[in-house]
């Protein structure tokens, strides 16, 4: 049977070779979708480390930037003392807001990408992390895991370092087995003049800023010292409020919080509030990574489609063109199941060749690491579900052929010219 096949295959090459072609894309562009949407499923059910619900960041900007000194990455800035009576005052002006549970300072919004970054060096090895420069308690407030040590507190002022709660990924890269509380890290060799030393006194699981869709990476949390120290590390001239409620009305609240601060920038006209609750950022961080997954699909789809319309003609011409041959075998005693199997089989051989030339043109991929992403267990599986829903497709498009062949009629297909 299996010989006959592909003897009856190879007598129709001209028109199989061009079936196959278009097997062969359509299987590359599945592969594609498929691994995107494995890769984006991985990434969206890992914990991000932190709630959204009830968090809502206070932007505040100035027309006039800060002097800066640049160090080992990250900007330290000194506030003027403007700058630091319209923090108080903000400050001021929110804790009186029905509702606050919390308050807190924070350097950089959640499901955003940029922020402050910096090296974590150790025994010769460097990281590149993600900074987060928090007041005390905040990431308790958010809901972080702390799976090491203690978050930063006051007494850790005035130290010749700094305190630092780092990531588990962070943790295990620079130490992997080792004790890591109280061990220290600098942001450069200690050679180097801008050397930044840091104290580790707590690990936290997760912490993934960027949002579910975001790859994994290591950060570090540092005391901010805005409160006490009066000294921020602040881009340009903005700083941002973290505030927790507690009980609102998210509508009714967002209209309370404009009606406040517009009374504060009413009397001061260099600045400029912005209200950012994390639900709303949340929200938009899935549409701008939804929306193009779904764009694709739709084209996929409908190209999918298309497909399957043109080997389902493909196949129906060939049964006509195949009258007499089919005739031949009913009439040699071939029974009308055994015709559908060979055409239906004919249909998946032309796919698993389009498979195993597929695998050869997207297995360079994970040996090239040309597409970082595609590590090898993405590969093996956007690989085996790309592969069943292709032969599938072949069998699929081969039903109502195969059916339609077994209606021939022996004595008119022997007849028929």
């Amino acid at each position: 049977m299996i010989r006959h096949i592909f003897t009856m295959m190879w007598n129709r090459k001209k028109s199989n070779s061009l079936i196959l072609l278009e097997l062969i894309v359509t299987f590359l562009v599945m592969f594609s979708l498929i691994a995107l949407l494995i890769y984006n499923f991985r990434l969206f059910n890992l914990p991000i480390g932190f709630t959204a619900n009830d968090n809502w960041t206070i932007t505040i900007d100035t027309d006039e930037p800060l002097d800066s000194n640049v160090f080992t990455g990250l900007r330290e800035y000194t506030e003027p003392t403007a700058i630091i009576n319209i923090r108080d005052e903000a400050m001021q002006v929110l804790r009186q807001i029905n509702g606050v549970k919390a308050l807190h300072t924070i350097n950089s919004l959640p499901f955003t990408t940029g922020g402050l970054t910096t090296g974590a060096y150790r025994n010769g090895q460097t990281e590149f992390v993600g900074v987060m420069l928090v007041s005390e308690g905040m990431p308790a407030d958010i809901g972080m895991k702390l799976i090491e040590g203690n978050w930063f507190s006051q007494e850790d002022t005035g130290q010749d370092w700094r305190s630092a709660v780092i990531s588990k990924s962070l943790r295990d890269s620079l130490f992997g087995n080792e004790p890591v509380l109280g061990e220290e890290i600098t942001s450069t060799p200690s050679s180097n003049a801008n050397l930044r030393r840091y104290r580790v006194v707590g690990v936290f699981d997760q912490f993934r800023k960027e949002g579910e869709f975001a790859e994994p990476r290591h950060y570090m949390f540092l005391r901010d010292p805005l409160i006490g120290e009066r000294a921020a590390f602040n881009l340009l001239s903005s700083f941002s409020l973290l505030m927790i409620t507690e009980g609102v009305n998210s509508g009714e609240f967002e209209q309370q919080l404009y009606t406040n601060l517009s009374a504060l920038q009413s009397s001061l006209p260099i600045v400029r509030f912005s209200i950012n609750p994390w639900e709303r950022l949340q929200r938009e961080h899935y549409i701008e990574n939804v929306s193009p997954i779904i764009a694709m699909g739709i084209v996929v789809a409908f190209m999918i489609m298309l497909v399957g319309f043109g080997l389902f003609g493909v196949l129906w011409q060939n049964v006509i063109q195949r009258t007499r041959e089919m005739g031949v075998r009913r009439a040699l005693g071939a029974t009308g199941s055994s015709v559908r199997k060979q055409i239906t089989l004919e249909m998946v051989v032309l796919g698993l060749f389009a498979v195993a030339i597929g695998f050869v043109i997207v297995v360079q991929l994970p040996i090239s690491g040309y597409v970082e992403a595609l590590e090898w267990s993405l590969f093996w599986s956007s690989l085996v579900v790309s592969s069943i829903s292709l032969l599938c497709l072949c069998a699929v498009c081969s039903l109502y052929p195969s059916w339609s062949a077994t209606k021939v009629d022996p004595v008119e297909a022997l007849h028929y010219e």
